[in-house]
């Protein structure tokens, strides 16, 4: 294995659609002097073979396939890839989540830096939570959002209450593992949690706030190959989870010392208490500003009754003028903070300067996400009117997002152009956007892709 600056160890087993996206969003980074580490727990190798030989994203003298002939389990997985190697820094990249283009140029940047130095050992970067679906050979996005918003710190006190973040946005030094140790194999699916922990016991990591991780989830696939760890097999987590906790604090107990194992239980009380707290002040806001928005509308056509007399009218519109405008609480889109997406949109908005894309020009978005919906927004601020959203999942037909309706892709409306608002850089999603744009003789944009005039 050639020695490179950092080992990225991808674990997989048999799920190789999934992996390809993976392949790709490694390739594609702006820091270069990495190795990949791949690592397949007892799946199919000659098919695994087969996909790296095809593929051109990762060149054979930047990775490393190690084969099981049985599956050992992911946290066996991980600790086969650390072995490997010399690197100076570490990163777990599953064969089912993906990163922004300079992920390891901007954490590596961040880890190198005369003052982080001395300080970290790791540095973890938001992330967003990807939902989608497996259909065949095709993987739909279903929605994004921001998985850890308030992340600004890595806190001992806030880690003991659970994970705060996925194995992919969090980027550590080599000599640091070896002294924490390595992943425990009887901990499935909460070894990252656990090792985590033990790292936070000897070392400081940093937090770069920014989405550059995709942390992707199946939410509604159990039980099959492309089920997440901790949705297809959520009773183990639940029951690891009070083992760990127990076992710490057994540990303090018999030791007669208070340590993790009190702080532990203390801020699972605390942690669940705040989390709830959150909840319900969140749905108070909303809830005052539906409620007065409410009692506004019911003023004013209490005051347009044309049988009320003048001195009830009068006092009606009195009361009006003193109830303060109170908006409900806008929800956050997670569009507005992604990187990749404000890049797309920057895109939109020079070929709306340039005069590909027009005020005359009538536009169908392919994706009811948060990213469609500002999508329609900027179209609207430029004069574009979306006539429609197109998405793949039966569950968003019929709803409308900005004002515009959303259906699955099928007839298209009196259209002139179709813009992709899928920006996870799926193949397949941007082959059936071109296929329905080239159908109908269409001007297509789609992320990471040239502006096409299919007409």
């Amino acid at each position: 294995m050639n020695s490179a600056k950092v080992a990225i160890i991808t674990r997989t087993k048999n799920r190789n659609l999934l992996l390809l996206r993976a392949l790709e969003s490694v390739g594609r980074q702006t820091l270069t002097d990495w190795q990949l580490v791949i690592v397949n727990d007892g799946g199919d190798a000659a098919a695994l073979d087969r996909l790296l030989a095809e593929q051109s994203h990762v060149a054979a003298s930047q990775r490393t396939v190690i084969h099981n002939p049985q599956s050992l389990g992911m946290e066996a997985a991980s600790n086969l890839g650390l072995r490997v190697g010399d690197s100076e820094f570490v990163v777990i990249h599953d064969d089912d989540d993906s990163w922004h283009p300079t992920f390891l140029e901007r954490t590596i940047g961040y880890l190198t830096a005369p003052e982080a130095m001395a300080r970290f050992a790791g540095v973890v970067t938001q992330c967003m939570r990807v939902s989608e679906v497996v259909e065949g050979d095709k993987v739909t996005i279903v929605g994004r959002e921001l998985f850890n918003p308030t992340l600004t710190k890595i806190d001992l006190h806030e880690m003991v209450a659970g994970n705060q973040y996925p194995p992919v946005s969090f980027v550590y030094r080599r000599a640091a593992q070896q002294k924490v140790g390595f992943y425990r194999e009887d901990l499935p699916p909460l070894a990252d949690w656990e090792f985590n922990l033990r790292f936070l016991l000897k070392f400081q990591i940093g937090v770069l706030p920014e989405p550059l991780a995709n942390y992707h989830h199946r939410d509604n696939d159990r039980g099959s190959a492309y089920a997440n760890t901790v949705v297809g097999g959520l009773k183990t987590h639940q029951a690891l989870d009070v083992f760990v906790r127990n076992e710490i604090t057994a540990r303090d107990i018999v030791s007669g010392a208070t340590g993790l194992g009190e702080l532990i239980q203390t801020a699972r009380g605390f942690g669940g208490m705040y989390y709830e707290f959150q909840q319900l002040h969140n749905r108070l806001d909303r809830l005052e500003g539906l409620q007065l928005s409410g009692v506004r509308e019911d003023l004013q056509r209490l005051a347009a009754r044309a049988d009320l007399g003048p001195d009830a009218a009068a006092e009606i519109r009195a009361a009006l003028a003193k109830l303060v405008p109170v908006a409900a609480a806008p929800l956050r889109n997670p569009a507005d903070s992604d990187p990749v997406f404000l890049e797309y949109v920057e895109r939109i908005q020079k070929l709306l300067r340039e005069g590909a894309i027009t005020a005359g020009d009538r536009v169908a978005v392919f994706g009811a996400s948060p990213f469609g919906e500002r999508l329609v927004e900027v179209l609207a601020r430029a004069g574009v009117s979306t006539e429609c959203i197109f998405d793949n999942s039966p569950s968003r037909a019929g709803v409308r997002l900005a004002g515009v309706p959303v259906r699955r892709p099928g007839v298209l409306p009196a259209v002139t152009a179709v813009i992709n608002a899928s920006i996870n850089h799926s193949a397949v999603i941007h082959q059936q956007v071109r296929a329905l744009a080239e159908g109908h003789r269409l001007k297509l944009v789609s992320h990471n892709q040239p502006f096409e005039q299919l007409g």
